[in-house]
């Protein structure tokens, strides 16, 4: 997946990227694999987005020191939306490569 950055309400910015290291923090968070990380749950999305965040910035050497509820506190609605609407995205492009092809061509200018 690539990379996202994620702006908490004090200003922080930390980047966001779901990897395994992310995927192995999840599942000490919450006991279940990422794989199983439920997108119509608020509490999963936003463990998930956390996870993705503790690892982008500890791999970045980037100090995230919030816990799960301190990250939530500090999370606007927007940003989570935001970050959903991408994630979601790059995994249909994932599974689906040239469906996405697609889809750029025909929304790009040149078409």
């Amino acid at each position: 997946m690539k990379k996202h950055f994620i702006t908490l309400t004090t200003g922080e910015s930390f980047p966001v990227e779901i990897s395994l290291g992310a995927m192995l923090i999840f599942k000490e968070e919450t006991g279940r694999e990422a794989t199983e990380a439920d997108m119509g749950s608020l509490s999963d999305l936003i463990k998930l987005l956390w996870a993705g965040a503790a690892a982008a910035s500890e791999t970045a050497g980037i100090a995230m020191n919030y816990t799960p509820q301190q990250f939530a506190n500090r999370l606007t609605p927007e940003e989570l939306k935001k970050w959903k609407e991408t994630y979601v995205e790059s995994q249909r492009n994932e599974e689906n490569p040239e469906k996405g092809e697609e889809v750029k061509k025909k929304d790009s200018p040149e078409s």
